[in-house]
């Protein structure tokens, strides 16, 4: 049997304009769910598929912090998941995830964490479907 090259994986943020059904900036990541280490021949559907998870971040406003602070949220996570930082677990459900300045970039922004939870008012997961298993959880980034 021959091995197949596997491609690096490819992460990024996708932005999505308020609509009727949803009156809010939507930001998601890709990547963090897709099996890039995983070989076809391996391929559990039982198991999650990558890391389980993309995070989006939800907002009133359009603007290029947002999918920065997601690229920051998806790169620190990435960093945990191969023990860059000894000890350090990665990213799940309730964690507080300081900024350490304002997550706008404007001085009069309180807010300087992120906090992950399951979304309110959107799915919780989704099926692609060309691809069997388990369906990747969704968090929320809260402001």
């Amino acid at each position: 049997m021959s091995k197949r090259s596997i491609p690096p994986p490819l992460y990024g943020v996708c932005e999505f304009a308020p609509t009727p059904q949803r009156p809010f900036w939507l930001y998601v990541t890709s990547g963090h769910s897709n099996p890039w280490h995983e070989e076809s021949d391996g391929y559990d559907p039982a198991s999650q598929s990558g890391a389980g998870i993309e995070f989006i971040f939800a907002s009133a406003e359009r603007g290029d912090w947002a999918t920065q602070c997601l690229q920051n949220l998806l790169a620190f996570d990435l960093l945990l998941e191969v023990g860059h930082f000894p000890g350090g677990q990665p990213l799940t459900e309730g964690d507080r995830i300081p900024i350490r300045s304002p997550i706008n970039g404007k001085e009069n922004c309180l807010i300087r964490n992120v906090i992950l939870s399951r979304p309110a008012s959107l799915p919780t997961g989704f099926q692609l479907p060309f691809r069997a298993g388990r369906s990747p959880d969704l968090y929320r980034d809260h402001r």
